[in-house]
């Protein structure tokens, strides 16, 4: 290398180095990125005419030992492990100053982190990706390698053949060999935290001791990102995300996400390393399955013998507990068996491990070493939940939906209004009262449901579950969103549009009958015969119409008659008195 490229080197001055070339066969052709410790380009061997990534240590750092042993640990690390979905070096070495450069594959592509910027992605692209990326730590834990560094801008995504979406794991400078030796300890002190906050493991950030299983969580929040289109813990506070990692349960993904990939992810989510799925090998066996239900029926379950030959081997944890050692294989031999046909559909991927340790009691052993402590039941979450609990109700949402009874889905419907997740709210709600009608009623519910449907992606929703309320609130309800603007919308014509139908109208009580017949009547006659019911039942929603007909002009030729003549008794006097004096329900 000339001295000028070493000049230049020695300044970390990255587009300065354009043009030259390093160890007399890598010619760098563009600037790609550049980190704390060192720059990467784009860069040509020579003599091969193939392109690849040179990464160089910024010169001033080859005076850090710790920085410099990384490098080199990140070169190993790249060299020894082998995996389609990993990024590996070729070369390592150390330039005429001093300096050290690494050479890698080049992956051209665009980045997770810059493709999650255009928002959450479909759940068959989601579990593509992630399946890819556990295949890549499979290949790394394999090697005795943790990555511990999981995240987004650590995954490339490229084209390969007909594959979009081909991943490419990269980047190992925090990497951390399972098994040290003495020249490495010193990289990996406890207490130190090593990775990136908003997808490390509670592990990593309380400065505990990690193994593989750190990475499988950091997978877990990667797929929640691409989910929900941002990762579980958005403080822009450092130790606020440190905290919430080791202390908080993530918020429950969107309901439109199938609850079995909302299972899986949660599991991967697991604060305790021994309640995760324990391999990479293993959550890439269950998202493939997962994968070939999105891909084959777009959501609808798939046969037995179909899934279990895609999963083929058990859903394991790192303790024993009820249900946990049953093979995914076997739970469904026995499903199809009681099916009494291997067609019979399996309702839940991952029910034969339950979701959450928490729904059910620790069954300790004399010989298991698992403390004995009391379980915590569903009604007792639900209480909790019920009083703001805000672990209690995320705990809930980790339960199979089929499982939950009205009163959950209501508190569910509750907390999630509560934190802003209106659609899942309302979805919540309708299970609520599909299940005990009584919930149709609830002054709390009809409150929320009725600020959610001046919501634009709340509204249609809400006309929904109104229209099948079971009594009169749904009804009443329906006419409060059409009679409170003046304006005509989409929102008020479907309300109106409802309020129309038998079903409805067989709801209603008789107080919104009445209003509904007095807005529909034409002519004097109409009117009149509707008075004395409006006198016996009518409240404020009959004001309008029938302030409407006391005016006393408005027919006959000249337009000075009364089109109401029949109605100067004093009925229509009485029926406005008695109006006023009943308000109509209110939901605010």
């Amino acid at each position: 290398m000339s001295e000028r490229t070493k000049s230049m080197l020695g300044r970390g001055t990255a587009d300065a180095l354009i043009g030259t070339i390093v160890a007399d066969r890598y010619r760098l052709e563009s600037h790609l990125g550049e980190g704390g410790t060192g720059t990467v380009y784009r860069a040509a061997h020579i003599r091969m005419e193939k392109t690849v990534a040179v990464k160089i240590l910024h010169r001033q750092m080859t005076y850090v030992s710790e920085v410099v042993q990384r490098f080199e640990r990140e070169a190993v690390v790249a060299s020894r492990a082998q995996d389609a979905h990993l990024v590996t070096a070729t070369d390592f070495g150390e330039l005429d100053n001093g300096g050290l450069y690494l050479v890698l594959e080049y992956v051209p592509g665009r980045g997770l982190g810059e493709a999650l910027e255009d928002g959450p992605m479909s759940v068959e692209r989601s579990l593509n990706i992630a399946r890819q990326v556990a295949l890549a730590l499979s290949a790394l834990h394999a090697a005795e390698v943790v990555h511990r560094d999981v995240k987004p801008d650590n995954v490339m995504l490229t084209q390969r053949g007909d594959e979009d979406d081909f991943v490419k794991v990269l980047d190992f400078g925090m990497a951390k060999l399972e098994v040290d030796d003495e020249n490495s300890k010193s990289l990996t002190q406890r207490g130190l935290v090593f990775g990136t906050p908003k997808y490390m493991s509670p592990e990593q950030a309380s400065g505990s001791a990690v193994d593989h299983r750190a990475d499988i969580y950091s997978l877990g929040m990667i797929t929640y990102a691409m989910l929900a289109g941002h990762p579980p813990f958005l403080s822009e506070d450092i130790s606020g995300v440190l905290k919430s990692q080791v202390e908080e349960l993530p918020p429950p993904l969107p309901q439109t996400v199938d609850r079995d990939v909302r299972a899986i992810v949660m599991r991967l989510l697991e604060k305790d390393p021994n309640d995760r799925v324990q391999t990479a090998a293993e959550v890439a066996r269950v998202l493939d399955a997962l994968l070939e239900r999105v891909r084959l029926r777009r959501g609808s379950t798939i046969s037995g013998s179909t899934l279990a030959a895609v999963v083929g081997q058990r859903l394991s944890t790192g303790r024993s507990r009820v249900g946990r050692g049953l093979s995914l294989a076997a739970a469904l031999a026995i499903a199809v068996a009681l099916g009494g046909r291997e067609s019979h559909p399996v309702k839940s991927v991952v029910s034969a491990v339950p979701v959450s340790e928490s729904i059910l009691p620790v069954v300790p052993s004399a010989s298991s070493g698992v403390p004995v402590r009391n379980p915590v039941t569903v009604d007792q979450l639900v209480t909790r939940a019920e009083m703001g609990d805000k672990n209690a109700w995320l705990r809930l949402e980790r339960r199979h939906a089929d499982d939950r009874s009205a009163r959950e889905w209501y508190v569910i419907g509750k907390a999630r209004t509560k934190n802003d997740l209106n659609p899942e709210a309302m979805a919540a709600f309708l299970r609520a009262v599909e299940i005990d009608g009584k919930y149709a009623s609830d002054r709390e519910l009809l409150a929320d449901v009725r600020a959610a449907a001046d919501l634009p992606e709340t509204a249609e929703r809400v006309l929904r579950l109104a229209g099948i309320m079971t009594g009169a609130s749904g009804a009443d309800l329906l006419f409060d969103v059409w009679a409170s603007t003046s304006n005509r919308t989409k929102l008020t014509h479907q309300a109106k549009e409802l309020l129309s139908t038998q079903s409805v109208r067989s709801k209603a009580s008789e107080a919104l009958r009445v209003a509904l017949e007095l807005r529909d009547a034409r002519g004097c006659e109409a009117f009149q015969a509707l008075l004395a019911r409006a006198i016996t039942h009518g409240d404020t929603r009959s004001l309008r119409p029938l302030l409407g007909v006391t005016k006393r002009d408005g027919c006959g030729a000249q337009g000075t008659e009364d089109c109401f003549a029949c109605l100067r008794d004093g009925r229509l006097t009485e029926a406005l008195k008695k109006a006023k004096s009943r308000p109509a329900p209110t939901f605010r």
